[in-house]
């Protein structure tokens, strides 16, 4: 899903963290310290599988859209980068 594109009814916006050392390179895309990894879900936990299965253990925090703001997003410099 893309930015053009609304997620299924039921399906939510989840953001997860990478930490200093954790750098993937998936599908053409680098995903590091300085971006929020995004990945649509039905809930936190199948996100969180979702990522699982992409990066093992090497990553740091979930959260729901809603518990990010516009400060958090400030230390996230290269934006928001779709799983």
């Amino acid at each position: 899903m893309g930015p053009d594109v609304e997620p299924n009814y039921g399906v939510k916006k989840f953001f997860i963290t990478l930490g200093q050392g954790h750098i993937h390179r998936v599908n053409g895309k680098i995903y590091d310290k300085d971006c929020l990894v995004v990945v649509y879900a039905e809930d936190e936990g199948s996100a969180r599988q979702r990522v699982f299965e992409v990066f093992g253990d090497k990553w740091a925090f979930s959260y729901a859209e809603h518990q990010v703001d516009s400060r958090m997003r400030g230390f996230f410099p290269r934006g928001e980068i779709e799983l």
